[in-house]
């Protein structure tokens, strides 16, 4: 499928990326979630938050006037 799928391969290490209808595009499914975890659940949206942070903070000092 071209274009590739954002999702597939993100612009940033730990950046979760799609294009509106991208799954739909590619014919994707997600994961059954019957197994979901809600502590696991939390610990990962943590996680992320904390690497969405981080990749928050680099842009800021990488676009900052030298």
């Amino acid at each position: 499928v071209e274009p590739p799928p954002l999702f597939d391969n993100p612009p940033h290490p730990g950046l979760t990326v799609e294009r509106h209808g991208e799954w739909e595009r590619v014919d994707g499914a997600t994961d059954d979630a019957s197994g979901a975890d809600a502590v696991r659940g939390g610990l990962l949206l943590d996680d992320r938050a904390r690497g969405l942070a981080d990749a928050i903070r680099a842009f800021d000092t990488a676009s900052r006037p030298s």
